[in-house]
């Protein structure tokens, strides 16, 4: 594997980012909400813990039916509660939150890249992001991204990322009383600009600066795993240990703002299952079970469990140049999770096949895997390991694997400093990569 003689200017610049860190007040939207701290839903941020895992799939609402009483900043009432008996008389009563639930993030990044002639850069912003998130009482709940990002040119861009709004717990007995048919929380329906829910993890709260290759590896048209599409899926939880996703997206896209408008008549569809054994539920019950339990801020990344998944996406895509064609694929994969004490172990493997990739290839089968630990040295000092392989038949493109070592830091739970490498092979077409980024969110 390559070497990185240019190691030594990255400790410098690290020293120097370091140096110049200090403390930081302002905490993100949630935090402010519930005045807790980034760790109480965060293994380090970005990455979720059990409970953050829970918070999410609950609509940002803590679980348990114990957010009424564990909110610090009050919401606005749309609404006096006797107009629920007046129904359909009077407007159904609401909430929004009591102040602007926004939030920002920031990445500076520093670039070292050994190929055949080594450069150093700096992106310096690389990233400037602003984000919403809550929910209108536990029935709906929200989410939207903007980002602003240095350009090649030296330029700003700018692009929309996910903004969805998401109708919780529906149809259940609980919460429809006579006219429920289903278990609490078996039925979400989330609309908008969305993750595919074939990943066990979104990609925003992952480990790793780089994301984990199959995921991410493209066969045609720049479309992958990763991307973000225009659709609806339900989601939910049965018996607190069965969760899936089912969705209809644009898959492919074009046009502006990216991700919206779909580049053919046909819908791509998706589906995941997963069932976790130990540890907390997805919904999150066996903590809400504690009357009275308060939100806890360390400590808080053991979870011994291990979750398994199994998931599948067929889609469609066309050439907008040239003659037109049309590729039919599909990816079939696996995923897995094992958590004891500090340490974080999980991989996928997926397995594609594409019908037209182009217009000289018919029939491509693709094979890509991943397998990463994390482990916890201190909770301000995480280390995360990765390897990840894509294999492509027919010579259609060169099979790809790669090494990623991540050192993750945080001065303050709002702010993470990491030092990142990706190693690949002497034959391989990519170059190995050392990132420094710093992060810090308010």
């Amino acid at each position: 594997m390559k070497r990185m003689p240019i190691l030594s200017v990255a400790l410098l610049v690290t020293g120097l980012i370091l140096g110049l860190v200090s403390d930081a007040s302002a905490l993100p939207t949630f935090a402010r909400k519930y005045r807790t701290s980034c760790t109480t839903c965060h293994l380090g941020f970005f990455k979720l813990n059990s409970f953050g895992e829970a918070f999410r799939q609950n609509g940002y609402t803590v679980p348990g039916k114990q957010d009424p009483m564990l909110v610090k900043e009050e919401p606005v009432e749309l609404g006096a509660q006797a107009w629920r008996e007046v129904f359909p008389q009077a407007v159904w009563p609401g909430t929004i939150p009591g102040t602007v639930p926004v939030s920002f993030y920031a990445h500076q990044r520093v670039f070292l890249t050994e190929d055949t002639k080594p450069s150093l850069n700096f992106k310096l912003p690389h990233e400037f992001k602003i984000f919403t998130g809550g929910n209108f009482g536990e029935a709906f709940s929200f989410w939207a991204e903007v980002d602003l990002e240095a350009a090649t040119t030296g330029s700003l861009g700018s692009g929309m990322k996910r903004v969805f709004f998401q109708a919780n717990d529906l149809l259940s007995l609980k919460s429809w009383g006579r006219l429920g048919l289903l278990p609490e929380d078996a039925l979400n329906l989330r609309v908008g600009l969305i993750d595919i829910g074939v990943l066990a993890q979104p990609l925003n709260v992952r480990r790793t600066i780089n994301k984990p290759l199959p995921y991410t590896y493209v066969v045609a048209d720049g479309w992958d795993l990763g991307d973000l599409s225009s659709g609806i899926e339900a989601n939910g939880v049965v018996m607190g240990r069965f969760k899936y996703n089912v969705g209809i997206v644009n898959g492919t896209t074009s046009g502006t703002p990216s991700g919206v408008f779909d580049e053919n008549n046909a819908k791509d569809v998706y589906y995941r299952v997963a069932y976790k054994y130990g540890g907390l539920s997805f919904d999150g019950k066996d903590w809400g079970g504690t009357e009275g339990a308060e939100l806890k801020q360390t400590d808080n990344w053991a979870d011994n469990a291990i979750t398994v998944g199994q998931f599948g996406y067929w889609g469609t895509s066309s050439t907008l140049t040239g003659p037109l064609f049309h590729n039919q694929f599909r990816r079939m994969g696996v995923d897995f999770r094992a958590n004891f004490r500090k340490l974080d172990f999980y991989g996928a493997i997926i397995n594609g096949r594409d019908s037209r990739p182009s217009r000289t290839v018919r029939t491509l089968d693709t094979w890509s895997w991943f397998i990463e630990a994390d482990y916890v040295l201190f909770p301000w000092l995480q280390p995360a390991i990765r390897y990840e392989q894509a294999s492509f038949e027919k010579a259609f493109s060169r099979d790809v694997d790669n090494l990623i070592v991540s050192l993750l830091l945080w001065p303050r739970a709002n702010i993470k400093l990491t030092v990142e490498g990706l190693i690949t092979p002497e034959d391989a077409d990519g170059a190995s990569q050392l990132l420094v980024d710093l992060t810090y969110a308010y």
